[in-house]
């Protein structure tokens, strides 16, 4: 099937149903007489209706409830649920009259409406939902307890006499809780002190102060600035190995530039060589600013003129730059001294222009840096300026 001939169908059906639906909505309703209630023990519904009094129509909400029980079945589901809640009362335990675990006493009973209420003539060894308390307890004690159960009209009283007796054979947990009894037992006097208990449940118990866990904080603290300080002194030792570099590369056509010049006009090597850092010499008076790359010239220079062969200091030059581009230079005009070739200036000149296309291609890639580390402060800004101007309206549209 053709894709406009998907579109035209569906469009068409859908206007098609669309037409249905408003004819139905407009047609003449039937008025209600009644309405259908929820089954037995179902949820209320809520009904949307319109209501005409007169000639006006008003949207109204009529709430349904769901058929009640009759009395005779309320009679019988709380019957059941009587019979069931000793059960569920005892839980874990096996007997009324003996009591070591956690009771079960819920407001509801389970899959039932019928809903409970716990009455007991002493709360001090249970709590309202069955948490037993038999930490401190000695000897056995009885107790009653009443449950009142109820559902729809219908009440149901529910009465049992349990015998909470102490704990046998408690776990670790357990234990934690005696001693957390006797302690609180320890400190009902005016005492400055406090004995801790010796033995519970028959056991004998060694008390300690917690061990002090700060100095593995400590260690991890410091490892986590020694590899801070590591990792800050590596990526500043490459921000400076990086802004070394870009100094060295902006230089080098300027110097590339000057050698061809003045060996182009018959200067030597060395003369051009002293003639270009004469003039750095005389800028860095004037400006204060020093430069790399004219700094390893001079050092080239100083060994020369302390006996070093120019081959090898030109060499050593190019090595200590630690750029291609120098260690090229380097090798040409040595290679020129020991081979003697005629068209250095030539190749000075050449590689000058190289050298200029490589320096538009960095300036380009600085530029690009430094619009991509103002993306961050412009999106900031717009921000802000968003929230300057939608403010005002969403603060009108508040109010």
């Amino acid at each position: 099937m053709k894709y406009k001939t998907k579109v035209v169908m569906t469009g068409c059906v859908g206007m098609a149903v669309s037409v249905l639906l408003l004819i139905c909505s407009l047609w003449e309703q039937q008025p209600l007489t009644e309405l259908s209630r929820p089954g037995k023990g179902a949820d209320s519904v809520t009904e949307h209706l319109q209501v005409q009094i007169g000639e006006d129509k008003t949207p109204i909400d009529v709430t349904v409830a769901a058929v009640p029980y009759d009395r005779k079945e309320e009679q019988t589901r709380i019957r059941e649920a009587s019979k069931n809640l000793e059960t569920i009362f005892l839980g874990q335990n096996t007997s009324l009259d003996h009591v070591t675990m956690d009771l079960h006493m819920p407001t509801q009973i389970w899959d039932s409406e019928v809903t409970v209420q716990w009455y007991l003539d002493s709360w001090k060894y249970l709590e309202p939902d069955g948490t037993l308390k038999n930490e401190g307890l000695e000897e056995p004690v009885w107790i009653q307890v009443q449950a009142l159960l109820n559902f729809g009209e219908e009440n149901l009283t529910w009465n049992r006499t349990i015998q909470i007796c102490p704990p046998e054979a408690p776990d670790t947990a357990m234990m934690v809780r005696m001693l957390q009894y006797q302690l609180q037992e320890c400190q009902a006097g005016y005492e400055e002190t406090v004995q801790l208990p010796a033995e519970v449940s028959e056991q004998a118990v060694t008390w300690y102060p917690q061990r002090d866990t700060r100095w593995l904080w400590t260690t991890l603290l410091t490892g986590a600035a020694l590899c801070g300080l590591w990792t800050g002194k590596k990526r500043e030792d490459e921000r400076r190995q990086q802004k070394y570099e870009r100094k060295m590369q902006l230089a080098y056509p300027d110097i590339v530039n000057r050698l061809s010049l003045y060996m182009g006009a018959g200067i030597s090597i060395r003369h051009a060589w002293e003639r270009i850092i004469r003039g750095y010499e005389k800028q860095r008076q004037m400006t204060g600013n020093s430069e790399d790359a004219y700094e390893q010239m001079k050092l080239a220079l100083r060994q020369m003129q302390n006996g070093v062969a120019e081959t090898v200091a030109y060499e050593q030059f190019g090595m200590d730059c630690r750029l291609s581009s120098y260690l090229k230079l380097g090798t040409l005009l040595s290679q020129n001294l020991r081979l003697g070739t005629g068209n250095l200036a030539e190749m000075l000149k050449a590689e000058a222009k190289d050298a200029f296309e490589d320096r538009k291609a960095l300036a380009r890639k600085i530029g690009e840096e430094c619009e991509s580390r103002l993306l961050l402060p412009m999106l900031l800004m717009l921000l802000s300026i968003l929230i300057m101007i939608m403010y005002p309206a969403v603060s009108s549209f508040a109010g």
